[in-house]
């Protein structure tokens, strides 16, 4: 009886474990109205203002807000250590010439338990 009750309660660890792992595959970080990949206008990023999680209770912590200029064919990186954007990030999307590309990468993300995983990066071409 001692060795079915055990063996339930790994069972039930098990499933538990997996669906926790699934469930916290399936959390996306974006912008809100977009995509996870593709084009954005500068108007509609600073409107919006941060990344966040749809459809989940987890919050984003910390991220890297990247730029690769099409005009200087440069890079830079931002750290950003809350979902909004920082007055630094706003200056660069409003300075962004067309052609622009961002990348927001190292995107670490608080779920309900306290815990902290990475989120998969995300990019827009930048257009007017």
């Amino acid at each position: 009886m001692k060795y079915c009750l055990t063996l339930m309660f790994c069972l039930v660890t098990l499933l538990f474990q997996a669906q926790i792992k699934f469930s916290v595959r399936s959390i996306k970080a974006g912008i809100e109205d977009l995509e996870n990949k593709g084009v954005a206008t500068k108007s509609h990023l600073l409107e919006v203002g941060k990344v966040h999680c749809p459809n989940s209770t987890a919050k984003i912590t910390s991220f890297n807000f990247c730029i690769l200029s099409a005009e200087k064919n440069s890079y830079q990186v931002i750290r950003c250590n809350s979902p909004e954007f920082s007055d630094e990030i706003r200056e660069k999307i409003q300075n962004m010439k067309p052609g622009s590309r961002i990348f927001i990468d190292n995107i670490q993300c608080q779920l309900m338990d306290g815990s902290l995983i990475g989120l998969e990066s995300i990019w827009y071409d930048v257009v007017f």
